[in-house]
């Protein structure tokens, strides 16, 4: 009597994972900065993660593009297409965010300066 061929193992696309942390290190940071702002209102809090937020947007949106064009190469052998896929959709929503929060930062201050 034969074995029936075992199925092929799906080996998980490193860089998809590793864009879907970095798109979810942005919101985690925001939520974290305000409850940190709400427990501790008495401390000084210094926003170091505010300076990681943009570059982990960039990198969730490159990695997630690499991700992406791999998951379309080796199709049946990587099954991470779709983390790959959330992770450019938030890094994009996330660069739109900034984008606007900056933008309104500049406008009012523009309408203040004028007076």
């Amino acid at each position: 009597m034969t074995q029936p061929a075992a199925a092929p193992a799906q080996t998980s696309n490193t860089l998809a994972v590793i864009a879907l942390l970095a798109s979810l290190f942005a919101p985690l940071e925001y939520v974290l900065n305000i409850l940190s702002r709400l427990l501790l209102w008495f401390i000084p809090i210094i926003g170091i993660f505010g300076v990681l937020t943009f570059p982990a947007i960039v990198l969730a949106i490159v990695l997630g593009h690499i991700a992406l064009s791999q998951s379309k190469r080796y199709a049946p052998a990587q099954a991470n297409r779709g983390m790959a896929i959330t992770a450019l959709v938030l890094g994009y929503v996330e660069l739109a965010f900034v984008m606007l929060v900056i933008g309104a930062i500049i406008l009012i201050f523009t309408v203040l300066r004028t007076g």
